[in-house]
């Protein structure tokens, strides 16, 4: 029960980090997009 307790903390920690990355990641494909459309 402990551990579990623990498991889910350190998943919550991580989370906001994945929900930034998720959230940055369309915004650096569309930033990159049109520099590699620019360079053909």
């Amino acid at each position: 029960m402990d551990g579990e307790i623990m498991k889910n903390t350190y998943l919550f920690s991580y989370l906001p980090i994945i929900s930034i990355l998720l959230f940055s990641l369309p915004f650096a494909i569309y930033g990159l997009k049109p520099a590699s459309s620019w360079r053909c």
